[in-house]
């Protein structure tokens, strides 16, 4: 059996050629020219340069094909947002088709058990933000980015104001809601492009690419004040308020590595702490 894969080099795609390819079927994969071919190297595969946009083009390539796999998402969506789509060529046989439908369907279902496995590997799991140690994977990226292009970049520091009463009044359990709580209205802050994570206990960080130090307090304000205006643990009859003290670290402005980047913000985090809390510093300025 020959299948058609598109949308190859993303790992769910990746993963469905590999799987495919194990069970003793060819796989013709169709890709665009700028393709990242890492996640394919072990594969045996024939390579199709092209657009899944160009139906003529798309139905060139899927000639000779029994089945097709259309992955059509990209690395950022969720695993919810996985739609596979399948095109069946007619010259298939009902057998053929039924065949297809089943190898794909179990080499799709193990590409997207390694698909959570990887999520859980980079997942908070009370908050289902990232973890610290995806945060630092990221901060290594930017940060490589940020001094090849020479765009800035900013982390976000965040610590909740008076969590520890909600643990010593109410109990770690209402405390554990909290930061969900608290975990949501920082997700809804942030924008599409920024990257969100638990660094630990009540402590949040937010990674914005090409964002200089005045974009990253307007969010760090925006951030501040839904927390600040958010009744926490509503649900529960308790309706608590918080507040946030947030610190700002940008590169080139005062850092230049990912360790003076995630020390200057903890830093300016810090620096709020000590003078009232409820508020927001940008390090380098004032100290």
């Amino acid at each position: 059996m020959k299948c058609f894969v598109t949308g190859g080099s993303g790992f769910i795609g990746a993963n469905l050629v590999h799987e495919i390819v194990s069970r003793g079927n060819e796989v013709k994969v169709l890709l665009r020219p700028d393709s990242d071919l890492r996640g394919l190297q072990r594969a045996e595969y024939e390579r199709v340069i092209g657009d899944v946009a160009d139906r003529a083009q798309l139905t060139t390539a899927m000639r000779g094909c029994n089945w097709c796999f259309h992955v059509a998402a990209s690395y950022h969506l969720w695993l919810r947002d996985y739609t596979p789509m399948y095109v069946a060529n007619v010259e298939g046989t009902r057998n053929v088709i039924e065949a297809a439908i089943e190898a794909g369907a179990i080499a799709l279902d193990n590409a997207i058990r390694l698909q959570r496995a990887e999520e859980l590997s980079v997942t908070d799991d009370l908050t289902s933000l990232y973890n610290a140690r995806y945060l630092a994977q990221v901060l290594r990226r930017e940060v490589k980015r940020a001094l090849r292009s020479n765009r800035p970049l900013s982390l976000l520091f965040i610590d909740l104001d008076g969590f520890k009463m909600i643990n010593d009044t109410h109990g770690h359990l209402f405390g554990s809601r909290a930061l969900i709580e608290a975990a949501d209205v920082i997700r809804g802050s942030a924008r599409e492009t920024d990257v969100g994570a638990r660094y630990g206990g009540d402590e949040f960080a937010l990674v914005l690419a090409d964002t200089g130090s005045e974009g990253a307090v307007a969010l760090g304000e925006r951030v501040r004040e839904r927390i600040a205006s958010h009744g926490f643990l509503s649900a529960d009859g308790l309706n608590i308020h918080l507040t946030a003290s947030v610190g700002v670290a940008t590169m080139p402005d005062v850092a230049s590595s990912v360790e003076s980047l995630i020390q200057l913000a903890d830093k300016a985090m810090y620096w709020v702490k000590d003078h009232g809390k409820n508020g927001i510093h940008v390090a380098g300025l004032g100290e």
